[in-house]
């Protein structure tokens, strides 16, 4: 019998979160709400030619969606101009991109001389993929997995002297999101300043700035609806930009993680962990300006843009994460094979498969309740199909958001493109519908809408107590069906 091999537990490893991850595809979790939010714009060009959208409430955002950067536009209506805009189909990308950085974050570190030919990459990369942030976002539709599959893949070819591939990528990636443009702007000026000829030089940045450019040219250089609705976002995601009053400080070094990782607690240590490591490191060193420690800089700033100014929210994390993870294990003054710096990332790692396990286990038992297709028959049932001259609106539970995209797609019937989905809380214009329908786990007073019908799925199994811990938010079933009036 051969000896396993950490390359063995890597491909073990792919296989178990590929095969849990298709399984629960489209029940982990039920479709919500920025799911669909970062959704609808690319359904609507597919619909109408104009990324717009009636779900979001910046200013001008339903005669122009401008209100984030547009990669994520581009490539959900490129991937749904192919695949239907079903729960699976709308998922499936992000997964595999997560799968692909898995195995980017593996072969970078597996291949650092501290690291090499031991099973360590494979637990730094456990403790990456299980974090519960990471493992969230994989399905949320959200940037996020682009931005780590970009990151990982610069990272994983930095050695290398691929200019114009490197500044495609950076190019690329500063249309992901703001948020990591401190990463990007050191990466570019280091690669920049490697450059040997002045064609270069001049030719390469056009490179980069290219991917805007030609996002102004598409909306045709409307820079006053771009700035006034990029402002409106900015200002939601500043650090105090919270329900709760809490301090700048305790956002940016508890609530940023609390209630989140209640299932995993260590992972906290491991956050502030970086962040000592890496504040210590930058300015005790002074090594910053050697090109050999740019991603040390690179995870400074990013740190100090994080923990100081962005809003405190978990998915800005795994960039965090993945570009620390990559970072302080190289450096000539970490010793990460010390015993106890093992034995923590081990418990992190045994923390993540008991939230990851669990999560996926509570999904099965759910499964019933959870499945999209008998709501969309249900809503079939009970929403009446719009005339040609009549306006229909949808708002409440983000699943029938799911239910307008499905029958756009999967009818010839003109009249269904007069079903549209709102939010039902933020501000809407009721004019143009004739009928206007929520659906709500809540119940709703008499005087103000008028009861049609409850969807209740049937399961014969029932939910463990201690895995209720891990079927977070709602499934579908005792969902309430009402007409406003």
């Amino acid at each position: 019998m051969k000896k396993l091999k950490p390359i063995h537990g890597l491909v073990i490893f792919i296989i178990i979160y590929a095969s849990l991850g298709l399984i629960n595809l489209q029940y982990l979790p039920v479709a919500w709400n920025d799911e669909v939010q970062n959704l609808d714009p690319a359904i609507q060009y597919l619909k109408t030619g104009t990324f717009k959208s009636i779900i979001w409430p910046n200013p001008g955002a339903d005669k122009l969606f401008a209100s984030y950067p547009p990669l994520i536009q581009y490539f959900h209506a490129l991937w749904l101009s192919i695949f239907p805009a079903d729960v699976f189909f709308v998922r499936l990308p992000f997964l595999v991109l997560t799968l692909f950085t898995f195995i980017l974050l593996y072969s970078t570190l597996n291949r650092s001389k501290n690291l090499k030919n031991t099973w360590l990459p494979l637990i730094i990369l456990i403790v990456f993929a299980l974090d519960k942030s990471t493992f969230e976002l994989s399905r949320s539709v959200r940037v996020e997995p682009l931005i780590l599959f970009l990151l990982s893949l610069f990272l994983y070819i930095q050695p290398k002297r691929w200019p114009i591939i490197k500044l495609t990528i950076i190019g690329i990636s500063a249309t992901a999101h703001f948020y990591i443009w401190p990463i990007l702007i050191v990466w570019f000026i280091y690669e920049w300043l490697q450059l040997t000829s002045i064609h270069q030089k001049i030719l390469l940045p056009i490179i980069s700035a290219l991917p805007w450019l030609l996002y102004f040219y598409s909306i045709d250089f409307q820079f006053d609806t771009w700035t006034s609705q990029i402002s409106m976002q900015t200002a939601d995601h500043q650090i105090t930009s919270t329900d709760l009053p809490h301090s700048a400080v305790a956002n940016s070094l508890f609530y940023r993680f609390w209630p989140h990782y209640r299932e995993q607690p260590l992972n906290i240590l491991l956050f502030w962990s970086i962040i000592i490591l890496t504040l210590s490191f930058s300015f005790k060193k002074r090594i910053l300006t050697q090109p050999r420690y740019q991603n040390l800089l690179a995870l400074l700033l990013f740190t100090i843009l994080l923990f100081a100014f962005a809003s405190p929210q978990y998915r800005y994390l795994p960039p965090f994460l993945l570009l620390a993870l990559i970072t302080l294990p190289n450096l000539p003054w970490l010793n990460i094979n010390t015993p106890k710096i093992k034995y923590f990332l081990i418990f992190i790692a045994l923390n993540g498969f008991f939230s990851f396990g669990g999560r996926h286990f509570a999904s099965q038992i759910q499964k019933p309740q959870r499945d999209p297709v008998p709501v969309y028959d249900f809503l079939s049932k009970h929403i009446p199909k719009p005339n040609n001259s009549n306006k229909h609106l949808i708002i409440g539970d983000a699943i029938g958001a799911y239910f307008t995209y499905h029958l756009h797609r999967n009818s010839r019937a003109s009249h269904f493109s007069n079903l549209h989905y709102a939010f039902d809380y933020y501000p809407i214009d009721w004019e143009p519908f004739n009928k206007v329908f929520i659906l709500t786990h809540d119940s709703l007073p008499p005087y103000g809408a008028h009861f049609i019908a409850q969807y209740n799925a049937a399961n014969k199994l029932s939910l463990p107590k201690w895995a209720l811990f891990f079927a977070k938010g709602q499934t579908y079933s005792g969902m309430n069906l009402y007409q406003l009036k």
